[in-house]
Formats: C-alpha cells, sequence, structure tokens
C-alpha cells in the first residue's frame, strides 16, 4: 500500500478512514487526509506502541490490515467497496488479487487460506519438533541434503502459520519426491520399455542427458534458463522433473526463477541456496491465488478442525497434498503411501506433551 501523509486522498484513504473507524475512531469518510484522519493515525500509532508521526507506513497498513481481515466476512451480495477493501488487505500480504470488487473463488478462497494461517492455536514446541527431525537416526540419517530440505520446509512453513499436521504432510510429499534441484533421472537403460515419452523427447531433442540425474548445484544456471525458454518457446513439447517436489512444465519454469532470485548474478547454485529457493516457491505456490493450490490448506483444516491435533491430521493432509498439490502419476496409491510415511515423520517429530 502507498506511504499516505496530511495532504493525500483518493481510495486509499478511504481505506484507511475505513479501517481506522474499525479500530474506534469516527472519522467522515471522504478520502481526504485531513486534521481528523492524522490525529486519528497518531492515535492508533500510540495505541499500538509504533513511532507517532501521523504517517502510514507499510508497518502501520499491516497493523490494520491484519485484525480487520480476520473479522471480515465474504459472500455474494457484498458491497463492491467491500469486496475491494478485502482484496486490497490481502494482497499486503501477497495475495496477488485483482482488485475488481466481484465476488469470486480467488478472492473467497484467498480470505479463506488468510483466515486459516492465523487462526493457529499457539504452540511454543515447534522448536523441539524440528530439532526431534534434525536428530532422527532412523529416516533420514543416510542423506543429509534431504534432511536439511525437510528441516527448512518445516521451519518456513510453521513461521508462516501452518498447523504442525499440515507440515508433516507436506514433508511426507518431499521425502517421497527428488532431492534438492535434483533433474528428473531419464536413464532407464534396464527398463527401456517403461522410460516416459517426455524424457525420451527431451533426451533426443533438447539433449536432456547432460542434466538426468544431475542437480542445480552441478549445473551452469545460464544453460538451464535457456532450456527453459527453448521448452516455452516450443509450447512445452518435453518437460522434466525438477526438485525435492519434482514440479515440472511451468511449475518449473517458475522454480528456476526462484533459483534465479536466490543465487542473484552467480552462475552456480549453493545447495542451501537451493533449499531455500525451494521452500519459498512452496510457500508462494500454497497462497497463489491463481492456482488450484490456495484453498487445499483450508479446506484440509476445515474437515480437520474436531481432530486437529492428530498423526490421523497429518496423514490426511499428506494425502490431500499428493493428490492436489503434489499430484504424481498413481496419485491415489502414491496418496496411501506417503499418509503411512506422515504418521512415521509425526511420531518422529511429536514430543510427548503433544496434544493427540
Amino acid at each position: 500500500m502507498t506511504t499516505l501523509s496530511k495532504g493525500s486522498n483518493g481510495d486509499e484513504v478511504r481505506y484507511l478512514q475505513r479501517l481506522l473507524n474499525w479500530h474506534g475512531s469516527e472519522l467522515k469518510i471522504d478520502g481526504i487526509f485531513g486534521n481528523n484522519t492524522e490525529a486519528a493515525v497518531k492515535e492508533f500509532q500510540m495505541k499500538n506502541e509504533l513511532l507517532i508521526n501521523g504517517i502510514v507506513t507499510d508497518e502501520i497498513w499491516t497493523t490494520l490490515w491484519k485484525q480487520w481481515l480476520l473479522s471480515v466476512t465474504l459472500f455474494i451480495q457484498s458491497d463492491k467497496e467491500d469486496i475491494i477493501m478485502i482484496q486490497n488487505g490481502l494482497n499486503h500480504f501477497g495475495y496477488q488479487l485483482v482488485k475488481d470488487g466481484l465476488y469470486g473463488s480467488k478472492t473467497t478462497n484467498g480470505l479463506r487460506h488468510y483466515k486459516a494461517l492465523r487462526q493457529k492455536v499457539p504452540d511454543s514446541n515447534y522448536s523441539k519438533y524440528i530439532e526431534n527431525l534434525r536428530n532422527d537416526t532412523t529416516l533420514l540419517n543416510k542423506n543429509p541434503s534431504k534432511k536439511e530440505t525437510l528441516v527448512y520446509i518445516a521451519n518456513i512453513m510453521i513461521k508462516a502459520g501452518y498447523e504442525f499436521e499440515y507440515v508433516v504432510g507436506m514433508l511426507a510429499n518431499s521425502f517421497h519426491e527428488g532431492n534438492v534441484g535434483q533433474f528428473e533421472s531419464s536413464n532407464y537403460i534396464n527398463n527401456i520399455k517403461i522410460k516416459p515419452a517426455y524424457l525420451k523427447v527431451m533426451d533426443e531433442n533438447y539433449g536432456y542427458k547432460d542434466y538426468s540425474g544431475k542437480t542445480i548445484m552441478n549445473v551452469s544456471l545460464n544453460d538451464v534458463e535457456n532450456l527453459i525458454k527453448r521448452l516455452a518457446a516450443d509450447k512445452w513439447v518435453g518437460k522434466f522433473g525438477l526438485g525435492s517436489i519434482q514440479w515440472t512444465e511451468i511449475r518449473c519454469q517458475r522454480l528456476v526463477e526462484h533459483y534465479r532470485a536466490v543465487a542473484g548474478n552467480n552462475d552456480m547454485i549453493t545447495e542451501l541456496q537451493a533449499i531455500q529457493a525451494e521452500g519459498n516457491f512452496i510457500l508462494e505456490e500454497l497462497k497463489d491465488v491463481k492456482w488450484r493450490y490456495i484453498a487445499i490448506y483450508p479446506d484440509w483444516k476445515d474437515a480437520k478442525a474436531k481432530k486437529l491435533y492428530s498423526y490421523k491430521a497429518a496423514e490426511k493432509a499428506a494425502q490431500e497434498l499428493c493428490k492436489k498439490y503434489e499430484i504424481p502419476v498413481d496419485k491415489d496409491k502414491k496418496a496411501k503411501e506417503r499418509g503411512e510415511t506422515a504418521i512415521k515423520i509425526y511420531k518422529i517429530m511429536k514430543p510427548p506433551n503433544r496434544k493427540k
């Protein structure tokens, strides 16, 4: 949102005035940042122990929006300005909605997702859960890169507000996919008959054998970007899996953009940078209103509301994420397997005092 101060005017000032009134002020909603609005801003800053200067910065917007969004409801007869207010607030927290004032599934699911993230029961033991995962010697001791990936994903998802059981579900899916930065193998020498057609296309037309089975840390990032561009220009005639979730097609392209974001101008990326890129990409996908993934978390949470704090909830999260987010071949069969793995990870991470 724009920084506002005395003399500002327009729709954002109207949103500001409405938010301040919700927080207890009694302003006229006229879109003019005058003396009364400045006084209301200063009072809000004082109540929230913020710098008292009457200037509405990003920090002030965050404080104004976060509780208001939890209080609002969205329904088909909602006023257009109310919907735009909701869209503006959600965009402040990274949901990237079109501010059209129209009731629709993207805005509805964005609001549901926002509320689900911020209505988590406080739990001070999360660091203990992650420590238990890091110290485990039964499941991940033979694959240090996979362990570090899961630890990182667990950390950032918990910090983002996802319930522990849902995080475990994501870890179970990552456990069964590739390692961090890993290119899907096209080496089917011992069973060439089952080699997927898309990998044959990749090997024969795009020189994919130079990448097969390697990791993003062992190849030129510039070369990978050029390969992605060629596939995009050819409308994805071929494809390949990449990373700890084995993202494919347009998702793979977006993942490579995240690798570039953390690598900067460097042509090579480190393992830690790749782990960070993949973790950040997971968070982006789970809340991106342009894709179908945003409803998975609030749907799961609503369905498991009465049995949220249990290995059964983690099992269900793994199954839902397998079918609706990771989406492998034979997803129904693999969902069962990943649900079983979620139970194992849950028992590894869970201290004795976790609620059942």
